[in-house]
């Protein structure tokens, strides 16, 4: 930030406390200087005053400065002309072509400007080197994790300076498979009896191919799951959303309900004995 835009003056203490040429001057003076020194840090030109043309109104160029400055000080023209004159003479402050000069705040506006401008261009720099590294980092990823099965854009945020750089990244969308191409993946890799592709095909179509009800993202991955189970003897066809149980192979739906309801007949004619009502 330019020292102009600042809300507060760099006064050097020290300096200005020994400052040989300053203390030469009176008080009144010294209170003048205050003053300039507070409205040259808001001019357009850092440390200067420029007299403009409307303000030559006589011969004498430190009148002229000190008729413009009298509307922006509480002293009288008089108390400000011997003071500049003062400050001129003992080269606390200087003339040149159209200005008032205090060359410490010039020096020090100038160096202030270039840092600025040294900064700016380096923040510049900062924020090109992160972008490029967002977008090759971003790149790699995506490289080194080719598949994805679900539709997936996610964002990587990398804040570096303040500056926030975001890299969307795709993911392949999960296309479910025909009867024909799971039979042709079990053939192809030798997988799984000749049943299983279809039990597997139909029982996944039937459920929107959900596994825990999230959604599969690699079928031929789940189907080689199928085929370890059929093979360990641990297979059973999950029921709206069941999974393997790790149990022994169990009969088919059908008869496990057939059992279950000749044992509920069973079990209802040997209480309707016991306590003596008739058989149906």
């Amino acid at each position: 930030m330019a020292l102009r835009d600042q809300p507060y003056l760099p006064l050097y203490i020290q300096d200005f406390l020994t400052d040989e040429k300053l203390v030469e001057c009176s008080a009144a003076a010294t209170g003048v200087y205050i003053r300039l020194m507070c409205i040259m840090h808001k001019s357009e030109n850092y440390g200067k005053i420029l007299l403009k043309q409307k303000h030559k109104q006589t011969s004498e160029q430190i009148k002229n400065f000190a008729l413009m400055i009298a509307k922006q000080m509480p002293y009288d023209v008089n108390t400000i002309f011997e003071s500049l004159m003062e400050l001129v003479d003992e080269k606390v402050l200087h003339i040149e072509d159209d200005f008032l000069v205090q060359r410490r705040m010039v020096k020090d506006g100038e160096l202030s400007d270039k840092r600025a401008s040294s900064g700016g261009k380096g923040g510049k720099r900062t924020q090109e080197k992160t972008k490029q590294f967002a977008t090759k980092f971003a790149k790699a990823k995506n490289e080194a994790n080719p598949e994805y099965e679900n539709e997936i854009e996610n964002e990587v945020d990398i804040e570096t300076d303040n500056v926030v750089v975001k890299q969307k990244k795709q993911r392949k969308k999960f296309v479910r498979p025909t009867l024909d191409e799971v039979r042709q993946f079990a053939e192809s890799e030798m997988m799984g009896s000749k049943e299983l592709p279809e039990k597997f095909f139909y029982h996944y179509e039937a459920n929107g191919w959900m596994i825990n009800k999230v959604p599969m993202k690699n079928w031929q991955a789940a189907y080689r799951n199928w085929n370890k189970r059929e093979k360990n003897g641990t297979y059973q066809q999950p029921i709206s959303g069941q999974q393997f149980t790790g149990q022994t192979k169990p009969e088919s739906e059908y008869q496990r309900w057939k059992n279950l309801g000749t044992d509920l007949d069973k079990g209802r004619r040997q209480l309707a004995e016991m306590l003596g009502f008739p058989e149906d």
